[in-house]
């Protein structure tokens, strides 16, 4: 019970990060904006409905994107099954009905499709791996046991215990298709953490097939860091992480820099400062022992907040989106060149938007406005693609 209610103060409290005026499919937005080498962004909306089956919602908060064309999309009031929509298509393909008695979660999250018949998800109950084929048969479970982390490796979190942080829907862990090795985000104690302990590692690297950790690395820097025992709400604390090619880069949602890591030693070796021109004053934590769930909340709501941070391989850029502050704020997308330089700041008025997930070109977008509700039978996909003229 403690992971819905969790999950629905999530989405309560979930920034959308993107918004924009209506309008017609296929029609193509110039938002005029010039950057040193005079490079204009252009986004092209496309409306895609596609028809729902009558045992579904159409609105989805756990997804994964497998070849830029089948989302996988898990609703957290109907947490083990997963619709599988073909984009080109635009048809739900199958359901995946996972087993609740053979799989000790919670739900299913966190998923990453390496193939149509090989699925990862974790576990949000104790920190599980586990691998089903296409059609939801258990193929194999790293369990607690697999999964422990050696004293040797690191002392407080082999001391203490802990969870998979799958408390943020907003990326997925990742398997590197040359090494096998899964990149996943870690808490202490367990998968929601209210506190963010500083000195806790926050990113693992583990070796699948030898049943491994290779390493643990980044607490927190930056803005988390320097909060010592403040608190801030708990989506603040957790972290976001991307690998692209031999770099790590971390990133969190209070805070305009990119930390950068190496693969060879999982070193931090640059930090980036990645603000731009109207970002907002980020709040102080709260400090004392005693601190309401309202005064976090508070916070929360009146707090600019970053998501995570994207690369699009086809165009060969960074993005990330960053909410305003307050209840009517506006949302914006940064664009950035290879070196973080900001090509292109788009700000759009409100519009909101449940779920925007990267693709190699530009986005998919997952509304959930009034007519999304007023439609309950059809899912309307927008798609975003970013081309720099």
């Amino acid at each position: 019970m403690k992971s819905y209610l969790y999950s629905l103060l999530f989405c309560i409290c979930l920034v959308s990060f993107i918004a924009s005026p209506s309008t017609n499919a296929n029609q193509q937005s110039n938002i005029p904006g010039k950057t040193k080498d005079n490079c204009r962004v252009s986004i092209i909306k496309d409306s895609v409905p596609i028809a729902i089956p009558a045992n579904s919602r159409n609105e989805y908060h756990v997804t994964s994107l497998y070849k830029n064309r089948y989302l996988y999309g898990v609703n957290l009031f109907d947490p083990y099954k997963i619709d599988v929509i073909d984009l080109t298509d635009a048809i739900v393909k199958k359901q995946i009905i996972i087993d609740k008695n053979l799989f000790n979660t919670y739900q299913v999250s966190n998923l990453f499709v390496k193939s149509a018949d090989s699925i990862i998800f974790l576990s949000d109950k104790t920190p599980t791996i586990f691998l089903t084929n296409g059609e939801g048969k258990l193929i194999k479970k790293w369990t607690r046991t697999d999964v422990d982390i050696p004293a040797s490796l690191d002392k407080k979190l082999s001391s203490i215990g802990f969870g998979f942080a799958t408390s943020s829907f907003l990326e997925n862990p990742y398997i590197d298709p040359a090494s096998g090795y899964l990149y996943v985000k870690i808490n202490a104690i367990g998968y929601h953490d209210d506190f963010g302990d500083i000195d806790v590692k926050r990113h693992g690297v583990y070796d699948l097939k030898n049943k491994k950790w290779i390493s643990l690395f980044g607490s927190y820097e930056g803005v988390l860091k320097e909060k010592k025992d403040g608190r801030y709400f708990y989506d603040m604390h957790e972290p976001y992480q991307i690998k692209v090619e031999d770099k790590i880069y971390i990133s969190y949602p209070i805070d305009n820099n990119v930390y950068c890591y190496d693969i060879k030693n999982y070193n931090l070796v640059q930090t980036i400062d990645c603000s731009f021109e109207g970002v907002e004053e980020f709040p102080k934590p709260l400090y004392g022992k005693k601190i309401s769930d309202n005064a976090l909340q508070k916070m929360r709501s009146n707090t600019p907040f970053y998501g995570p941070l994207n690369y699009h391989t086809a165009v060969g850029i960074f993005s990330r989106f960053y909410l305003h502050k307050g209840e009517e704020g506006k949302r914006s997308l940064i664009i950035y060149d290879k070196d973080f330089k900001v090509l292109f700041v788009c700000k759009y008025d409100i519009s909101w938007f449940y779920k925007v997930i990267p693709t190699d070109t530009g986005f998919i977008v997952l509304p959930n406005d009034e007519a999304t509700k007023m439609d309950p039978d059809h899912l309307n996909i927008k798609i975003l693609k970013i081309k720099l003229n």
